[in-house]
């Protein structure tokens, strides 16, 4: 009898951890829901902010394409001026710069 009731007393035992961890893992599992939820929520915004760069990229990479453009347009003119006006003419054009001449101060 007493060995009967050491039995009944460990199989209530057992009974009572596994509805303990039974509870335990429905906590766990809810718990995981959620982060499950903000995993979602945190993949939805990267791809917006993915989308986002790409944009911002091909606008950096056509703002790059439009100074290069002006870049050469610059080079493109000057090659010009040089070959209408010829690298001795004096004249003043709209791309170059006219040489400054300074005074040197006299000395007293």
């Amino acid at each position: 009898m007493k060995e009967d009731n050491k039995l009944l007393d460990a199989i209530i035992d057992l009974g009572v951890g596994m509805k303990e961890l039974r509870e335990e893992m429905k906590g766990i599992r809810e718990e995981m829901k959620g982060m499950r939820k903000d995993i979602n929520a945190l993949h939805d915004e990267q791809h917006k902010t993915n989308i986002l760069l790409a944009e911002h990229s091909r606008s950096i990479i056509k703002l790059a394409e439009k100074i290069n453009i002006v870049t050469n347009h610059e080079t493109r003119i000057m090659r010009l001026e040089d070959a209408t006006f010829g690298k001795d003419d004096k004249r003043i054009s709209m791309v170059k710069e006219p040489n400054a001449e300074y005074k040197k101060k006299k000395k007293n």
